[in-house]
């Protein structure tokens, strides 16, 4: 599949959160908490584990607590194997950022892979303030 770039050079915050890849965290959480798995991946989303890297990875290894929770992007960028990666925090649970890609060409995306991002032993403070300094900036929730 040709990596096309999805991500603008400095779209606005509107334009961003209604990238269809952007919508589809929401759709592919949805689908997971609903038991279709509609929208993501199962082969890698649902339980792939990555501890060469030092992430915990999958949807089914996280209270869904945290996916009925609107969330907000802190970041996102182009992937480089396609699609995008972003990093998100939801409002009920701050207390996590979760990695996540889509990938797929738009209207073919789906939740690849779904990974809590560690706070860095030296810096969990930073870390704790990068989510709620993002969740009471972030005028869309998802």
């Amino acid at each position: 599949m040709e990596n096309h770039h999805i991500i603008g050079e400095s779209p606005t915050e509107e334009e961003f959160v209604n990238y269809p890849h952007i919508k589809q965290i929401r759709l592919a959480l949805n689908g997971y908490l609903n038991g279709t798995n509609d929208g993501l991946e199962e082969d890698y989303a649902l339980d792939l584990t990555n501890e060469d890297i030092g992430m915990k990875c999958g949807l089914n290894n996280f209270d869904r607590e945290y996916y009925q929770s609107k969330f907000v992007v802190l970041s996102a960028e182009n992937n480089d194997y396609g699609g995008i990666q972003a990093y998100i925090a939801f409002v009920d649970r701050p207390d996590a950022i979760f990695f996540v890609w889509i990938y797929g060409v738009v209207g073919e995306q789906r939740l690849r892979t779904f990974c809590e991002k560690l706070a860095p032993e030296n810096d969990v403070d930073v870390y704790k303030d990068y989510i709620d300094l993002g969740i009471k900036n972030s005028t869309y929730r998802l």
